[in-house]
């Protein structure tokens, strides 16, 4: 009885496959589909867009797309990873946002937090992102290097990012999709309070002192604990960018210093760090540049190509 009911079974399916073939090849026939546009689909898959990114010092920028009630805008705008929510200018808003975006309106406080919009969607790289919240803040007060928008974790987070420096372009890649190169896991930030919510941080070494690395692209120098490193200094001259603004000071600079994450070596020149010996150093692009990399957020890796 058992074999009579598989083998009804097996003929059901063979029927079902059977009428789609059928289907599918009079669909050639009736050229409906195009039987290159078939191959081309099958042999070779559809590349991901790629988007221009451009620097300014250590700091990378791209278009990035606006929308809110029955307007929009592009802006050259900040990628940076160390900041957990997206920010908009306030000054930019008044002078080219007034039509649509409504402060007045549309802003929100929380407690003592900053102040926030909510944006109908953003657009990166030809993807949409939907209810985006961003803080408005006078960055061009606090930053004379002038931010219009920046680029934060709220969005980063949500996707893989293939950023090619010596080429300066920018592509959203396939989630699950693999890559040849140096992988560097981040640790989950949840065990580390000291840490900004979803920020990519890594357990490293200096020499033979055990460390973390906090990769900011943000920040405009990568800074080290003074406690870590014993070499040559040069003190320099700096302005470096903080919430509070950007000061400038008499720093010592650590040349070519190599540091290790997750057993892979990296070299790049660090300032000493303006607020002593905190739990983590700051890293920034500048140990990466002319190379490509991959910031895999829904894996937690950083993948050196």
């Amino acid at each position: 009885m058992f074999l009579n009911y598989l083998t009804r079974q097996l003929s059901r399916i063979r029927n079902i496959f059977s009428n789609f073939a059928i289907l599918f090849f009079k669909l050639i026939i009736m050229k409906k589909i195009s039987l290159l546009l078939l191959f081309s689909m099958i042999v070779f898959p559809v590349a991901s867009q790629t988007f221009k990114l451009n620097f300014k010092g250590d700091w990378m920028f791209t278009d990035v797309q606006l929308h809110k009630s029955q307007g929009n805008v592009s802006v050259n705008t900040m990628i940076d990873t160390g900041c957990t929510y997206c920010i908009i200018d306030s000054t930019y808003i008044e002078e080219n946002c007034a039509g649509f975006i409504d402060l007045g309106k549309d802003l929100v406080t929380e407690g003592k937090g900053y102040p926030s919009i909510v944006l109908d969607s953003i657009v990166v790289c030809g993807k949409t992102f939907n209810d985006v919240k961003c803080l408005v803040l006078n960055l061009k007060r606090k930053f004379p290097d002038k931010f219009d928008f920046v680029l934060g974790v709220n969005i980063l987070k949500q996707c893989v990012w293939k950023f090619n420096l010596k080429d300066s372009v920018l592509q959203i890649c396939s989630s699950g999709e693999e890559f040849d190169g140096q992988v560097c896991k981040w640790e989950n930030d949840k065990y580390y309070k000291f840490l900004p919510e979803d920020c990519i941080a890594f357990i490293g070494k200096v020499g033979k002192k055990t460390t973390m690395f906090y990769f900011d692209t943000g920040s405009n120098y990568c800074m080290l604990n003074k406690d870590l490193y014993d070499g040559q200094k040069v003190k320099v001259e700096a302005k470096v960018s903080t919430v509070k603004g950007t000061v400038t000071n008499i720093i010592p600079l650590y040349k070519d210093v190599n540091f290790k994450i997750k057993g892979n070596v990296f070299t790049c020149d660090f300032l000493e760090s303006l607020l002593g010996n905190k739990k983590y150093n700051t890293i920034n692009i500048s140990f990466l540049k002319g190379k490509s990399f991959v910031l895999d957020y829904p894996q937690r890796k950083l993948i050196v190509l």
